[in-house]
């Protein structure tokens, strides 16, 4: 009988190790989500009609707000991003003091966080308050509001 000391055999394990965990394959698994991209479209802009004052404010009118519709997964939340203000005219006039509304959300003024519907559909409803250039008149001002959106 030959008896082997107890390091070759460790030595003889070890040098067999590699060999059989190279023999043994597992397939690889992985899995990938595709998200429908956001699409934002306005619908109408935002518009200011004369009222004789040098602020004229815009919230919950039909008639000026700017609607913006947004599509995109179904479910998910997403957040606007919308500046302080914006020039209006190019003579020295703002638009600030936005207002936020989602058909989904409700008033989102304040979190700028809304979410889409079973259908991957929301609609915003834009407001804000036109400041006029002291002594300008204008009879129309009209203008689109650069704002941005997000998945959450």
């Amino acid at each position: 009988m030959i008896r082997l000391p107890p390091l070759i055999v460790l030595g003889l394990c070890a040098l067999a190790g590699p060999s059989l965990a190279q023999t043994q394959t597992r397939p690889a698994t992985g899995s990938i989500v595709i998200e429908r991209a956001l699409t934002v479209s306005g619908v109408r802009p935002m518009t200011f009609k004369e009222s004789g004052r040098e602020i004229d404010a815009v919230s919950g009118s039909e008639i000026s707000e700017a609607i913006i519709e947004v599509t995109g997964d179904p479910g998910r939340v997403y957040r606007v991003r919308l500046p302080a203000a914006i020039e209006a005219d190019g003579l020295g006039s703002t638009i600030d003091s936005f207002t936020l509304r989602s058909d989904n959300s409700g008033d989102i003024s304040e979190t700028l966080t809304a979410r889409m519907d079973a259908h991957g559909f929301d609609r915003l409803h834009v407001g804000g308050q036109l400041r006029r250039t002291p002594g300008l008149v204008i009879t129309e001002v009209s203008a689109a509001i650069p704002l941005s959106i997000d998945y959450e």
